[in-house]
């Protein structure tokens, strides 16, 4: 059971755990970007929700992959 617990936590928990603010949580809430549920007035989110939203933005590329692609697309 408490694994599951760790599953899920509250605005408070996500903004000590990730490099988001509270009024940012809210905003991509508000936004529907960010699934949430309420629950005896308070807004619970799925850890793997927030960690999806976080990754799915990636920046900077993998330069290997885009030395390879440049050189394919010489060689052609």
């Amino acid at each position: 059971m408490k694994q599951n617990v760790m599953a899920f936590l509250d605005l408070r928990r996500a903004e000590q755990e990730y490099p988001l603010s509270r009024r940012k949580l809210q905003q991509l809430i508000a936004d529907l970007r960010l699934p949430a549920f309420r629950l005896d007035g308070k807004i619970i989110l799925r850890r793997s929700d927030l960690e999806q939203l976080l990754t799915a933005k990636k920046i900077g590329a993998n330069l290997d992959a885009l030395v390879d692609e440049v050189v394919r697309g010489v060689s052609k």
